[in-house]
């Protein structure tokens, strides 16, 4: 009965797997997997019995052209994260159009109801957005996104800090005192 989130994107799918799972902890018990590749990894992953799990949380990479679908059809997604399309793996893909459509099978496989959470400023990743049969959000630092970073601070030896604007408001968000981001 848990909720399977699936994240990718040519970068940042590994930090934003690992930071969403440490913030879902707090609502209920979340088990996370990074660099996944591989149907038998996935398998693997989802063949040890997860009880009393509510969160799933998986990055879904890219190993060469169709490699996320098969993946997506097995892990079956409640939400799917599409974080950036860049040209990897360019002796594969060839062009940025490519790596979309590569990402995309990730929000097309999304289960009735699901939700696709797509970076606005990115247009190959918001054009996701377009045809698609789910519930979509987006997020990044444009005004058009539906959450909208701003005054982000993340200058060393400050705390970081920054503001999530939205629809129902703004959010203020700092690091602890103690935890600062930089070199030392």
């Amino acid at each position: 009965h848990a909720t399977f989130i699936g994240i990718t994107g040519s970068s940042g799918k590994s930090t934003v797997t690992a930071l969403l799972g440490h913030i879902l902890a707090s609502h209920g018990s979340v088990h996370v997997e990074l660099l996944f590749h591989s149907l038998e990894m996935l398998a693997r992953m989802l063949s040890r019995r997860i009880g009393g799990v509510n969160y799933v949380v998986v990055e879904v990479s890219a190993s060469g052209v169709n490699s996320i679908k098969p993946l997506a059809e097995m892990l079956r997604p409640h939400v799917a994260v599409v974080t950036m399309v860049r040209l990897e793996h360019v002796s594969s893909f060839r062009t940025l159009e490519n790596v979309a459509h590569e990402k995309r099978a990730l929000v097309d496989m999304l289960e009735p109801g699901g939700l696709a959470v797509l970076n606005a400023d990115d247009p190959h990743v918001l054009g996701m957005a377009s045809g698609a049969r789910h519930r979509v959000v987006t997020f990044g630092l444009t005004d058009d996104a539906d959450y909208c970073v701003t005054d982000t601070q993340a200058a060393y030896p400050e705390t970081l800090s920054l503001k999530i604007r939205w629809r129902g408001g703004t959010l203020d968000l700092t690091s602890p005192e103690d935890q600062h981001f930089g070199v030392a």
